[in-house]
């Protein structure tokens, strides 16, 4: 479920083929022109994959899933 969208820096609402990542997965995701979302098709995935931001995303995704996957701190 989708609840909720923020602009990292803006003020701007998602548009179709826009891509986002998930604060709670941290799957990359891309918007539907209902603001729903799926997954990204292989050549959106080279697309985001060259955007300037896509290094710092993805690094981000991979902190995300090695933090999920720790014991939780006691």
């Amino acid at each position: 479920m989708l609840d909720a969208t923020s602009q990292v820096g803006g003020e701007s609402t998602p548009s179709e083929g826009d891509f986002t990542v998930c604060l709670k997965c941290g799957e990359l995701w891309v918007f539907n022109n209902d603001i729903t979302v799926r997954e990204p098709t292989l050549k959106e995935f080279q697309i985001f994959s060259k955007l300037p931001e896509a290094k710092t995303v993805l690094q981000m995704k991979k902190l995300f899933n090695k933090i999920k996957s720790q014991p939780p701190l006691s």
